[in-house]
Protein backbone atom coordinates (compact mmCIF):
# COMPACT_ATOMS: atom_id res chain seq x y z
CA UNK A 1 0.00 0.00 0.00
CA UNK A 2 2.84 2.63 1.05
CA UNK A 3 2.46 5.93 2.49
CA UNK A 4 3.54 9.42 1.42
CA UNK A 5 3.95 12.31 2.99
CA UNK A 6 5.93 16.07 3.02
CA UNK A 7 6.26 19.71 4.17
CA UNK A 8 7.14 22.35 0.51
CA UNK A 9 7.99 25.95 1.59
CA UNK A 10 9.54 28.77 0.56
CA UNK A 11 11.36 29.18 4.19
CA UNK A 12 14.83 27.80 4.68
CA UNK A 13 13.50 25.40 7.16
CA UNK A 14 11.52 22.69 5.60
CA UNK A 15 10.61 20.74 8.75
CA UNK A 16 12.73 17.72 8.33
CA UNK A 17 11.84 16.88 11.96
CA UNK A 18 8.11 17.09 11.44
CA UNK A 19 8.00 14.68 7.96
CA UNK A 20 9.76 12.31 10.66
CA UNK A 21 6.76 12.76 12.92
CA UNK A 22 4.17 12.82 10.13
CA UNK A 23 5.76 9.55 8.31
CA UNK A 24 5.80 7.75 11.66
CA UNK A 25 2.35 7.62 11.67
CA UNK A 26 1.68 5.85 8.05
CA UNK A 27 4.11 2.83 9.45
CA UNK A 28 0.83 0.34 8.87
CA UNK A 29 0.77 1.71 5.50
CA UNK A 30 4.56 0.61 4.75
CA UNK A 31 6.08 -1.73 7.36
CA UNK A 32 9.00 -2.63 4.81
CA UNK A 33 11.09 0.15 5.36
CA UNK A 34 10.92 3.89 5.08
CA UNK A 35 13.09 6.97 3.42
CA UNK A 36 13.13 10.60 3.44
CA UNK A 37 15.01 13.14 1.45
CA UNK A 38 15.44 16.92 2.87
CA UNK A 39 17.18 20.12 1.03
CA UNK A 40 16.23 24.02 1.89
CA UNK A 41 12.85 24.32 0.40
CA UNK A 42 11.20 20.26 0.41
CA UNK A 43 10.84 17.72 2.84
CA UNK A 44 9.65 14.04 1.89
CA UNK A 45 8.79 10.95 3.82
CA UNK A 46 7.57 7.28 2.90
CA UNK A 47 6.95 4.32 4.23
CA UNK A 48 7.30 1.17 1.79
CA UNK A 49 4.53 -2.30 1.35
CA UNK A 50 7.32 -3.84 -0.51
CA UNK A 51 5.66 -5.28 -4.00
CA UNK A 52 7.79 -4.64 -7.10
CA UNK A 53 11.76 -4.28 -7.29
CA UNK A 54 11.70 -6.21 -3.51
CA UNK A 55 15.64 -5.75 -3.43
CA UNK A 56 16.37 -1.68 -5.36
CA UNK A 57 13.44 -0.62 -5.11
CA UNK A 58 13.69 2.12 -2.17
CA UNK A 59 12.34 5.04 -1.54
CA UNK A 60 13.60 8.26 -2.58
CA UNK A 61 14.13 7.44 -5.97
CA UNK A 62 16.91 9.71 -8.14
CA UNK A 63 17.02 9.54 -11.68
CA UNK A 64 20.47 9.85 -13.63
CA UNK A 65 22.15 13.16 -12.70
CA UNK A 66 20.05 13.58 -9.20
CA UNK A 67 18.33 16.41 -10.34
CA UNK A 68 15.09 14.79 -9.99
CA UNK A 69 13.54 12.72 -6.55
CA UNK A 70 10.13 10.81 -6.51
CA UNK A 71 8.46 9.67 -3.31
CA UNK A 72 5.54 7.36 -4.49
CA UNK A 73 2.36 5.52 -3.20
CA UNK A 74 0.47 2.90 -5.28
CA UNK A 75 1.10 0.66 -8.08
CA UNK A 76 2.35 1.62 -12.28
CA UNK A 77 1.02 -1.15 -14.16
CA UNK A 78 2.33 -0.45 -17.69
CA UNK A 79 5.98 -0.27 -16.28
CA UNK A 80 7.29 -2.80 -18.17
CA UNK A 81 5.90 -1.55 -21.56
CA UNK A 82 7.57 1.74 -20.41
CA UNK A 83 10.30 0.76 -19.29
CA UNK A 84 11.44 -0.39 -22.99
CA UNK A 85 10.26 2.28 -24.26
CA UNK A 86 12.09 4.68 -22.44
CA UNK A 87 15.46 2.10 -22.42
CA UNK A 88 15.59 2.33 -26.33
CA UNK A 89 15.43 6.46 -25.73
CA UNK A 90 19.09 5.65 -23.49
CA UNK A 91 17.40 6.20 -20.08
CA UNK A 92 19.55 4.48 -17.62
CA UNK A 93 17.44 2.63 -14.65
CA UNK A 94 18.93 1.97 -11.16
CA UNK A 95 16.08 0.27 -10.03
CA UNK A 96 13.80 -2.37 -11.14
CA UNK A 97 10.96 0.08 -9.58
CA UNK A 98 8.21 0.74 -11.55
CA UNK A 99 8.09 4.22 -9.38
CA UNK A 100 11.62 5.05 -11.17
CA UNK A 101 9.88 5.44 -15.02
CA UNK A 102 7.73 8.64 -13.49
CA UNK A 103 11.46 9.88 -13.56
CA UNK A 104 12.36 9.29 -16.97
CA UNK A 105 8.94 10.21 -18.53
CA UNK A 106 8.92 13.64 -16.74
CA UNK A 107 12.82 14.02 -17.78
CA UNK A 108 10.88 13.77 -21.83
CA UNK A 109 7.78 15.29 -20.99
CA UNK A 110 7.86 17.28 -17.98
CA UNK A 111 4.43 17.28 -15.89
CA UNK A 112 2.94 15.56 -19.16
CA UNK A 113 4.61 12.65 -17.66
CA UNK A 114 1.25 11.53 -16.06
CA UNK A 115 -0.61 10.75 -19.31
CA UNK A 116 1.03 7.84 -20.02
CA UNK A 117 0.78 6.28 -16.26
CA UNK A 118 -1.66 3.45 -16.05
CA UNK A 119 -2.18 2.50 -12.47
CA UNK A 120 -3.47 3.65 -8.77
CA UNK A 121 -0.78 6.55 -7.32
CA UNK A 122 -0.32 9.24 -6.06
CA UNK A 123 3.47 10.53 -6.08
CA UNK A 124 5.38 13.77 -4.89
CA UNK A 125 8.21 14.51 -7.45
CA UNK A 126 10.86 17.49 -6.36
CA UNK A 127 12.47 19.17 -9.50
CA UNK A 128 15.65 19.99 -7.79
CA UNK A 129 17.01 22.26 -10.54
CA UNK A 130 13.53 24.60 -10.88
CA UNK A 131 12.78 23.95 -7.34
CA UNK A 132 9.72 22.66 -7.69
CA UNK A 133 7.33 19.90 -6.48
CA UNK A 134 4.73 17.99 -8.98
CA UNK A 135 2.02 16.25 -6.60
CA UNK A 136 -0.60 13.94 -8.79
CA UNK A 137 -3.48 12.02 -8.46
CA UNK A 138 -4.62 9.06 -10.72
CA UNK A 139 -7.41 9.54 -12.69
CA UNK A 140 -9.80 7.56 -10.52
CA UNK A 141 -8.65 8.68 -7.46
CA UNK A 142 -7.78 5.40 -5.61
CA UNK A 143 -4.66 6.56 -3.70
CA UNK A 144 -5.48 9.36 -1.44
CA UNK A 145 -3.24 12.78 -0.81
CA UNK A 146 -4.57 15.33 1.86
CA UNK A 147 -3.11 18.51 1.73
CA UNK A 148 -3.28 21.89 3.82
CA UNK A 149 -1.66 25.16 3.20
CA UNK A 150 -0.62 27.54 5.50
CA UNK A 151 0.86 30.63 3.97
CA UNK A 152 3.66 29.77 1.60
CA UNK A 153 4.11 26.41 3.35
CA UNK A 154 1.74 22.95 1.76
CA UNK A 155 1.67 19.98 4.19
CA UNK A 156 0.59 17.35 2.17
CA UNK A 157 0.50 13.27 3.38
CA UNK A 158 -1.82 9.90 2.79
CA UNK A 159 -4.04 9.89 5.43
CA UNK A 160 -5.37 13.02 7.80
CA UNK A 161 -3.80 11.07 10.96
CA UNK A 162 -0.65 11.51 9.12
CA UNK A 163 -1.15 15.30 8.23
CA UNK A 164 -2.14 16.20 11.93
CA UNK A 165 0.91 15.41 13.20
CA UNK A 166 2.04 18.81 11.73
CA UNK A 167 0.64 20.40 14.65
CA UNK A 168 -0.08 23.16 12.29
CA UNK A 169 -3.91 21.89 11.88
CA UNK A 170 -6.47 22.03 14.59
CA UNK A 171 -8.88 18.95 15.02
CA UNK A 172 -12.08 21.00 14.22
CA UNK A 173 -14.89 19.26 11.66
CA UNK A 174 -16.37 20.83 9.21
CA UNK A 175 -19.83 21.25 9.71
CA UNK A 176 -20.94 21.29 6.07
CA UNK A 177 -18.54 17.55 5.30
CA UNK A 178 -20.03 16.12 8.32
CA UNK A 179 -23.79 17.38 6.98
CA UNK A 180 -22.86 15.50 3.53
CA UNK A 181 -21.33 12.27 5.33
CA UNK A 182 -24.99 11.76 7.49
CA UNK A 183 -26.70 11.74 3.68
CA UNK A 184 -24.16 10.44 1.40
CA UNK A 185 -22.40 7.85 3.51
CA UNK A 186 -19.08 9.39 2.78
CA UNK A 187 -17.79 13.01 2.52
CA UNK A 188 -17.10 13.88 -1.08
CA UNK A 189 -14.17 15.32 -2.81
CA UNK A 190 -12.01 17.40 -2.30
CA UNK A 191 -13.94 17.93 1.36
CA UNK A 192 -12.50 16.19 4.13
CA UNK A 193 -13.98 16.30 8.09
CA UNK A 194 -11.67 18.33 9.19
CA UNK A 195 -11.45 22.06 8.64
CA UNK A 196 -9.04 23.48 6.36
CA UNK A 197 -8.41 20.31 4.86
CA UNK A 198 -9.11 18.88 1.33
CA UNK A 199 -7.98 15.87 -0.95
CA UNK A 200 -6.37 16.66 -4.31
CA UNK A 201 -8.91 15.80 -6.56
CA UNK A 202 -8.66 12.33 -8.41
CA UNK A 203 -6.88 13.18 -11.94
CA UNK A 204 -5.81 16.09 -10.57
CA UNK A 205 -2.04 17.73 -10.47
CA UNK A 206 -0.63 20.94 -8.62
CA UNK A 207 2.41 22.04 -9.72
CA UNK A 208 4.68 24.69 -6.62
CA UNK A 209 7.19 26.42 -8.01
CA UNK A 210 9.23 27.93 -4.56
CA UNK A 211 10.90 30.32 -6.21
CA UNK A 212 7.34 32.81 -6.85
CA UNK A 213 5.24 30.34 -4.75
CA UNK A 214 3.10 29.96 -7.47
CA UNK A 215 0.66 27.25 -7.00
CA UNK A 216 -1.04 25.87 -9.92
CA UNK A 217 -3.80 23.28 -9.50
CA UNK A 218 -4.85 21.85 -12.70
CA UNK A 219 -7.22 18.45 -14.37
CA UNK A 220 -4.93 16.69 -16.54
CA UNK A 221 -7.79 13.80 -16.97
CA UNK A 222 -11.76 14.07 -16.89
CA UNK A 223 -13.98 11.26 -17.82
CA UNK A 224 -16.66 13.85 -19.30
CA UNK A 225 -13.30 14.56 -22.01
CA UNK A 226 -13.37 11.01 -23.27
CA UNK A 227 -14.28 10.71 -26.70
CA UNK A 228 -16.99 8.17 -27.32
CA UNK A 229 -15.55 4.93 -29.31
CA UNK A 230 -16.89 3.29 -32.28
CA UNK A 231 -17.21 -0.26 -33.06
CA UNK A 232 -19.22 -3.37 -31.15
CA UNK A 233 -19.43 -2.61 -27.05
CA UNK A 234 -19.13 -6.02 -26.14
CA UNK A 235 -15.92 -6.71 -27.83
CA UNK A 236 -14.23 -3.37 -26.86
CA UNK A 237 -14.68 -3.63 -23.24
CA UNK A 238 -13.83 -7.37 -23.56
CA UNK A 239 -10.54 -6.67 -24.78
CA UNK A 240 -9.61 -3.93 -22.37
CA UNK A 241 -10.91 -6.13 -19.33
CA UNK A 242 -8.58 -8.48 -20.86
CA UNK A 243 -5.52 -6.39 -21.31
CA UNK A 244 -6.03 -4.63 -17.80
CA UNK A 245 -6.50 -8.27 -16.17
CA UNK A 246 -3.36 -8.91 -17.45
CA UNK A 247 -1.00 -6.13 -15.96
CA UNK A 248 -2.79 -5.88 -12.70
CA UNK A 249 -1.54 -9.08 -11.80
CA UNK A 250 2.31 -8.28 -12.06
CA UNK A 251 4.15 -8.77 -8.66
CA UNK A 252 6.92 -9.50 -6.61
CA UNK A 253 4.85 -11.19 -4.10
CA UNK A 254 1.80 -13.13 -3.93
CA UNK A 255 -1.22 -11.30 -5.51
CA UNK A 256 -4.64 -11.14 -3.97
CA UNK A 257 -8.42 -10.06 -5.52
CA UNK A 258 -10.89 -8.37 -3.16
CA UNK A 259 -14.41 -10.19 -4.37
CA UNK A 260 -17.69 -8.50 -3.32
CA UNK A 261 -20.78 -10.08 -4.39
CA UNK A 262 -20.85 -7.43 -7.58
CA UNK A 263 -20.20 -8.07 -11.35
CA UNK A 264 -16.85 -5.93 -11.63
CA UNK A 265 -14.55 -7.46 -9.05
CA UNK A 266 -16.06 -11.08 -10.15
CA UNK A 267 -14.89 -10.01 -13.86
CA UNK A 268 -11.77 -9.42 -12.44
CA UNK A 269 -11.19 -12.22 -10.57
CA UNK A 270 -12.15 -14.59 -13.06
CA UNK A 271 -9.92 -13.04 -16.17
CA UNK A 272 -7.44 -12.28 -13.79
CA UNK A 273 -6.90 -15.69 -12.30
CA UNK A 274 -6.30 -17.01 -15.89
CA UNK A 275 -3.29 -14.68 -16.20
CA UNK A 276 -1.71 -15.25 -12.61
CA UNK A 277 0.77 -17.87 -13.18
CA UNK A 278 0.04 -19.16 -9.75
CA UNK A 279 -3.11 -19.79 -7.74
CA UNK A 280 -4.95 -16.39 -7.12
CA UNK A 281 -6.37 -15.93 -3.73
CA UNK A 282 -9.80 -14.18 -3.14
CA UNK A 283 -10.53 -12.50 -0.05
CA UNK A 284 -14.63 -11.14 0.47
CA UNK A 285 -15.77 -9.90 4.21
CA UNK A 286 -19.01 -9.82 5.55
CA UNK A 287 -20.71 -8.29 8.60
CA UNK A 288 -24.14 -8.53 10.08
CA UNK A 289 -25.78 -5.26 10.54
CA UNK A 290 -28.40 -2.71 10.00
CA UNK A 291 -28.46 -2.72 6.94
CA UNK A 292 -26.65 -6.06 6.57
CA UNK A 293 -23.42 -5.89 4.62
CA UNK A 294 -22.50 -9.51 3.72
CA UNK A 295 -22.00 -10.29 0.55
CA UNK A 296 -20.30 -13.73 0.63
CA UNK A 297 -22.93 -15.91 -0.45
CA UNK A 298 -22.75 -14.47 -3.65
CA UNK A 299 -18.95 -13.73 -3.48
CA UNK A 300 -18.79 -17.91 -2.68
Amino acid sequence: MCGICGIVTTYNDSGPGIVQKMNAHLTHRGPDGEGYFHSQHISLGMRRLSIIGLNDGWQPIFNEDKSLVIVANGEIYNYIELRAELEKKNHIFSTHSDVENILHLYEDYGIDCVKYLRGMFSFALWDITMQRLLLVRDRMGEKPLYIYEEGETIYFASELKSLLQSNKIKFEFDPISIDLYFHYGYVPEPLTPLKGVRKLPAGHLMLVDTTTWRVDERVYWNMDDIPPLEGNPIKLIREQLEDMSEIVVRSDVPVGVALSGGIDSSVIAVLAARKYPGILQAFSVGYPGRPAHDERDQAR
